[in-house]
């Protein structure tokens, strides 16, 4: 097939999605069908090329969600792929989150109402830049349990999460009218599990609630093809430096009848803390773009909408053996960033996109980008130490994690006492997760972190009664390991003589990353500036616009504004602002509250009207 049958067929295919989903609210009362055969997904028996656009609830204020469909509409797409993190939906074990930003349905609705179709990837796994993959942590209570296999209790959460979702969704599937035409299940991953029933069970179990009559797809890579079980169609994600074609060539080996179906045409650039600058590369994105068009397939466009890992969103990478947190923004280099803003590289892509690929005809309008604005800066005007607002401690025999307390992020005081005196002391610690802070007798040592390993402290004479505390505070989790956050595993001290203590009988005081309780502090005492703590710092504006909080003079830790958590920041950097959304500010006074675990250089914020990234 020549590039201009194949853009030919691509724009008969809008026509006729125009027809069955636009200018009327049909779409909402009559039943459709999304099938394939031939090597091609059919609408309602007619030939279809889906072009999707990614754009994420939970990582999108509510109020922007409408602009963001704008901006899928302009591209000329006539679907939306959206993650479903189940750690969102549901933040405590059968408490389920279906409110604000977590409110699926009206965010499926919307799509709806802007004629466009939704495909729904509801994991229980559903993007390795997101904490745990999107898994709840407290699945990590449960020591037995393995997450991402036939493991009986956690396939008896999925099960439970998944009939919760039914409940949200069902009925807006394409047989009852609605705008859902497919769901991807999980992600093709790892070796020596036997993933291939694994999914096969994710299929049979959204299928007995309610998901019985809509196609599913599986993300794969090229060399994991054959481990796509026959309930689910394989979409292929195609990165900077593979190619598509020769995937779908084995695709088509498997099953002549399935279509070209790609999930992420590339991917978002997302930070860690501690990179450098990272480029972008629009050409070969356009270059997959056109080749997978040219191939009659369709594609999810998983870089065109930027967004923002608010609160504990963002997760991390095991990388060469080293620990490596995402930064909170999601998807620099996005077509349109998370202000609704269109940069220039971004442009020169989209109007490409739009000229050759999608509307060869005229270009469509492209929504206004939000308003911003720069915020002066702003002193401190209220601290609460940090050690002066301990929970009651739990007591253990050894250091015990985030999980075993019961919270999934923030920190955790460890206190022991040394049973005997050790001169020449090391103390060894198995593992921090992530970052620590070592104190003797109430005095600071020294700072630890994850990046280090094992750790091998020298320490100065250790008389007996001598307090050792370790305050450990956590980034995010690694996406598809068991990483449990605090102090993993033992800790013991060396005497210069060769003897070594296992130290017991450990005071654990957790310290959850909670806004409901951080708020209640009192914010009357002086300001330490340098030392950890609660930072309260209040500011007046009339306008309600969007800007960037610059955090470049403050340690590690998350931000609140007006009770909505703007999610981590680091003095590693690069990222060295946080996107404020001027949807959650108010007329009048506004309230940040800055959790740090390390201090600041100095109290203050200012904010400006563009993000600060430092190379």
């Amino acid at each position: 097939m020549t590039l201009i049958q194949g853009l030919c067929k691509f724009l008969l295919s809008l026509m006729l999605f125009a027809l069955l989903f636009t200018g009327c609210d049909n779409h909402k009362k009559e039943s459709h069908s999304l099938a394939y055969d031939g090597g091609y997904l059919l609408l309602d028996s007619n030939i279809f090329n889906m072009v999707s656009v990614e754009l994420s609830h939970v990582r999108t204020p509510r109020s922007y969600w409408q602009k963001g469909f704008e901006h899928v509409k302009a591209l000329g797409a006539n679907t939306i792929m959206v993650r479903i993190p189940w750690m969102m939906h549901e933040p405590r074990p059968g408490y389920y989150c279906f409110e604000e930003e977590c409110d699926i349905r009206a965010f499926c609705e919307l799509a709806a109402d802007n004629g466009l179709l939704v495909w729904l990837h509801v994991g229980p796994y559903v993007d390795k830049y997101m904490d745990f993959g999107g898994i709840p942590w407290w699945l990590l209570k449960e020591s037995s349990v393995e997450p991402r296999t036939l493991h009986p209790l956690f396939m008896r959460y999925v099960g439970r999460y998944f009939r919760a979702l039914a409940g949200q969704l069902n009925d807006m599937q394409l047989k009852y009218g609605g705008p859902i035409a497919l769901i991807n299940i999980e992600e093709v991953f790892g070796s020596g599990r036997d993933v291939k029933k694994y999914l096969s069970a994710l299929c049979d179990t959204l299928r007995a609630v309610g998901f019985d009559e809509t196609q599913f797809t599986v993300s794969t890579t090229e060399k994991d093809i054959l481990r796509v079980p026959n309930c689910a169609i394989p979409a292929v994600v195609v990165g900077e430096d593979n190619i598509a074609m020769s995937a779908f060539a084995g695709i088509k080996k498997l099953n002549h009848d399935y279509p070209v179906i790609c999930s992420a045409v590339s991917a978002p650039i997302v930070r860690r803390w501690g990179d450098g600058f990272l480029p972008d590369n629009y050409n070969r994105k356009l270059m997959r773009t056109f080749e997978l068009l040219n191939a009659n397939g369709s594609l999810n466009i998983g870089f065109a909408i930027g967004a923002t890992s608010f609160g504990h969103m963002a997760g991390a990478v095991v990388e060469d053996g080293s620990y490596k947190p995402y930064a909170t923004s999601y998807g620099d280099g996005a077509i349109v960033d998370e202000s609704m803003y269109r940069g220039k590289e971004a442009i020169r892509f989209t109007d490409l996109f739009m000229r050759k690929v999608i509307q060869p005809s005229g270009k469509k309008t492209i929504p206004e980008p939000n308003k911003v604005m720069n915020i002066p800066e702003t002193v401190a005007v209220g601290y609460a130490p940090l050690f002066s607002y301990l929970s009651a401690p739990i007591e253990s025999n050894h250091p015990m994690s985030f999980e075993e307390c019961g919270f999934g992020y923030g920190g955790i005081l460890y206190s022991v006492v040394i049973p005997k005196e050790c001169r020449g002391a090391v103390l060894s610690i198995d593992g921090i997760h992530d970052y620590a802070s070592i104190y003797v007798d109430n005095e600071f040592y020294t700072s630890l972190s994850r990046l280090e390993g094992t750790i091998n402290l020298e320490l100065p004479l250790l008389k007996e009664g001598t307090t050792i505390r370790i305050l450990v505070d956590a980034m995010g989790r690694v996406a598809d390991i068991k990483d449990r956050k605090g102090l993993v595993g033992n800790v013991k001290l060396r005497s210069s003589l060769g003897e070594e203590i296992l130290l017991e009988n450990w005071m654990n005081y957790p310290m959850p990353s909670d806004y409901s309780r951080i708020a209640m502090l009192d914010y009357t005492n002086d300001i330490d500036t340098h030392a950890p703590g609660y930072y309260r710092i209040t500011f007046n504006t009339k306008d309600r616009y969007d800007s960037y909080l610059y955090m470049g003079s403050w340690g590690r830790g998350e931000v609140w504004i007006n009770g909505r958590s703007l999610g981590r920041f680091h003095c590693d950097g690069p990222e060295k602002t946080l996107y404020l959304p001027g949807c959650w500010l108010k007329e009048g006074e506004n309230e940040i509250i800055i959790l740090d675990w390390a201090g600041p250089s100095k109290s203050s914020v200012e904010a400006y009207k563009n993000k600060v990234i430092s190379r």
